[in-house]
């Protein structure tokens, strides 16, 4: 029975389905031909500027085909979007705005009731991958997201924005990398937990699977194999014996090339790549130490190999451009990293190494694009702004490259080579001063350039810094320079400095290339000459003077070493050829009486003072001389007049008048004198002594006792005045202190001894 009413009201309904049917297929007919005649019409209006009936004939078309099964929500779609259009056109905005969102909103619930149909034979997959976990996975994620879009209170157009459901081999291909990187998550776990054991066989798991948007650089990224963490998972990666597990091997690899033990890093790839040959990561790791290697041509080649499998992995192409940078083929490099930049316009640091590129081959405007391109994406990048000032250098727009350099030291205040360029920028406009600074900073942070120091000094030496451009030169010089201005410089500074030693070592470099070179040669005789190293002064000025005969400066220098060394004949020789070279000069004259003095030549020493009291005759040391000589020659009433009528003030020539006076017996004037020269210099033996034995001529023997025992405390061993002062006490009848001299006398002078002897006797 109850089969039976199933029969029943299954017949009814087809029966009822197939009448329908039959009505509905006029129906179709009607409404077809109605909207294609609506649509000649709303042609027809645009087509003479109608465009008020235009829209009001779209809008009944929109009437009609809402309710009718025959037209796709994109014909709807497309219809809405016409009138929107036409209001837009006829600034109707609020009308616009309806019919576009409409447009829209019909759109988008197509899409998702396509999506929403697909639920049923997901479910029925799910029943046939039950044993393949990876696509089992794939449809239950997918069956997920399908009954999440059903239960959600979102409106349509976001609901759309949440449906990415692809064909079934895509969603098992995005399982990989969901399922790569849950096992990635579980080993840094396990490691921070200290489950090393674990956390490796996770990477291993990992492995598993391969995944083109799961690189070789992403395992570099896990925190896990970082350089800080490695090292805990090494013991486990060596003690893993099962010969089954050979991804240890890439792991041991990774370990490696984190510790620039490239050698070891490549054994190990290599034996990972024999048992995974398939994976793309192999030939990228191979690549990548070959690059470490500057194996540049075999890394090219691994990282061909990727491109076979990967032609779209970028990441591998700008390798292969920076492979090609190092061999220097930049044109090809151009031509490749142009075309990672079309597949790829944000891969920004593209626009950097173009930008680096077109200045290696001096294309300034073409690096300035490049870089400016970067700098949008990465606006702190001191790399880029350090390239960019270098171009506006090369194109000599100073204003440019100063802002571009002033950038970099604000980013980093020690980017030693921005502030080089920055100090040759000012030093051109004549800024000295900030140049002064920023080569001090180049300096101070270890600038690239080589001429650093160079330009530095010379910038110091220019601006008679001359102590200050001394280390920078010491620098330039050390560091194997070779130009000889700065030779120059710095010997000239030791040489004003007084730093004799130093200026010696440097013109005696200079002078190994320009060996008569008369300059070089008086630098050292006159540094010789300052350290007294007489001989070595002569040596230079003795080239010297065989090149410049007639130079009498030469002639004097050689004299006055000569007199130095008490080699006074040859000092009075030189000093008379250059007297017959330079006629009556003063100062030659002076030193060659004094020559003659040492010599005991007093008549020619007397005449040459006299020559040069010719040249000055109010020098009141030439005078004095003068007076000094005459008195060694014992005419004492002559050189009288020079002591007393000049030198008034001064103590020595009131001394000389005294002992003028006491050889010529008069002794009251001589004790006057010595006097007035105890009044200057204070306490003096020898005016002690000259007054004693002035007092004894006078037969004043207390004073003479007096000035000669006074004497006698300072200079003990002086038998004149032990034998006056014998004498003294004698005719002081003081016996006692007569013997007392006598004794000390014995042992100094005999013959005085026994003169004094027979007086107290």
């Amino acid at each position: 029975m109850f089969i039976l009413k199933i029969i029943t009201m299954t017949i009814a309904i087809v029966s009822t389905f197939y009448a329908n049917q039959t009505v509905s297929k006029y129906q179709y007919i009607d409404t077809i031909d109605k909207v294609k005649s609506l649509e000649d019409v709303a042609t027809k209006y645009l087509s003479i500027g109608d465009t008020i009936n235009a829209i009001n004939t779209y809008i009944e078309i929109d009437n009609t085909v809402q309710f009718s099964d025959i037209y796709s929500d994109s014909y709807i779609s497309n219809n809405l979007y016409i009138i929107g259009r036409l209001y837009l056109l006829s600034d109707d905005v609020q009308n616009a705005e309806k019919y576009l969102l409409r447009a829209v909103k019909e759109h988008n619930q197509s899409k998702i009731r396509n999506q929403m149909l697909m639920e049923d034979p997901l479910l029925s997959l799910m029943d046939v991958y039950s044993s393949d976990s990876l696509k089992y996975q794939s449809i239950a994620r997918q069956v997920n997201e399908i009954r999440k879009l059903q239960t959600t209170d979102l409106v349509d157009s976001m609901k759309v924005n949440l449906i990415n459901f692809k064909n079934f081999d895509e969603n098992v291909e995005n399982e990989k990398i969901y399922f790569i990187k849950k096992e990635i998550v579980q080993a840094n776990t396990a490691l921070e937990n200290g489950l090393y054991a674990q956390a490796l066989e996770n990477l291993c798991k990992s492995l598993n699977y391969k995944h083109k948007e799961f690189t070789l650089n992403d395992y570099f990224e896990v925190r896990a194999l970082s350089l800080d963490n490695i090292d805990y998972l090494y013991p486990a990666l060596v003690s893993q014996n099962d010969s089954l597990n050979t991804h240890k091997y890439f792991f041991l690899s990774i370990n490696y090339f984190l510790k620039n033990r490239f050698k070891e890093s490549l054994e190990n790839i290599q034996k990972y790549k024999l048992h995974h040959p398939e994976d793309p990561k192999a030939y990228q790791m191979i690549g990548d130490i070959m690059f470490q290697l500057k194996e540049w041509d075999e890394s090219l080649f691994q990282y061909h190999r990727i491109l076979l499998s990967q032609p779209d992995d970028l990441q591998v192409r700008y390798k292969m451009a920076k492979c090609l940078l190092n061999k220097k083929e930049y044109n090809l490099a151009i031509s490749l990293l142009s075309e990672i930049l079309k597949k790829d316009p944000y891969f920004k640091e593209i626009y950097f190494e173009l930008g680096q590129t077109y200045f290696l081959v001096d294309e300034f405007e073409k690096s300035l694009e490049q870089l400016t391109e970067y700098l949008l994406l990465s606006p702190n990048d001191e790399k880029a702004y350090y390239l960019l000032g270098l171009c506006y250098m090369n194109l000599t727009k100073y204003n440019f490259a100063l802002d571009a350099f002033n950038k970099v030291t604000s980013i980093n205040e020690l980017h030693a080579d921005s502030h080089y360029n920055l100090a040759n920028i000012y030093e051109s406009i004549l800024d000295y001063e900030k140049a002064k600074y920023h080569y001090k900073q180049a300096k101070r942070n270890k600038c690239s350039y080589n001429d650093l120091d160079l330009q530095y000094g010379t910038l110091l030496y220019n601006m008679n810094l001359f102590k200050e451009a001394i280390n920078p030169f010491k620098d330039y010089l050390i560091s194997g320079g070779n130009d000889f201005n700065v030779l120059k410089m710095l010997g000239e500074i030791y040489f004003e400095e007084s730093r004799f030693g130093e200026a010696i070592d440097i013109y005696s470099r200079l002078l190994v290339d320009d060996t008569e070179n008369i300059i070089y040669k008086e630098k050292l005789a006159s540094s010789y000459y300052q350290l007294k190293s007489y001989e070595n002064a002569l040596i230079f000025y003795d080239q010297m003077l065989s090149d410049l005969e007639d130079d009498t400066s030469i002639m004097i220098k050689m004299a006055d070493i000569y007199f130095e060394t008490q080699n006074y004949q040859r000092a009075i020789n030189f000093y008379n050829k250059a007297l017959e070279c330079d006629g009556n000069s003063k100062k030659l004259l002076y030193n060659l009486a004094l020559s003659y003095i040492e010599l005991q030549q007093y008549l020619q020493a007397l005449i040459s003072f006299k020559r040069s009291e010719q040249q000055d005759p109010n020098n009141q040391i030439i005078k004095y001389q003068i007076g000094v000589t005459l008195t060694e020659m014992g005419m004492f009433e002559k050189a009288l007049d020079y002591f007393i009528n000049y030198n008034l003030t001064d103590s020595d020539s009131k001394f000389m008048a005294g002992l003028c006076y006491f050889n010529i017996g008069e002794y009251e004037n001589a004790i006057l004198f010595f006097d007035a020269y105890s009044k200057f210099v204070g306490s003096s033996v020898e005016a002690d002594v000259y007054r004693g034995l002035s007092f004894f001529k006078l037969e004043d023997y207390k004073s003479s006792a007096k000035y000669l025992k006074q004497a006698e405390k300072i200079d003990k061993d002086n038998p004149d005045i032990l034998f006056h002062l014998g004498l003294s006490y004698y005719q002081l009848n003081k016996k006692r202190e007569a013997k007392k001299t006598l004794s000390k006398l014995y042992y100094l002078d005999s013959d005085l001894y026994d003169s004094l002897n027979v007086v107290i006797q």
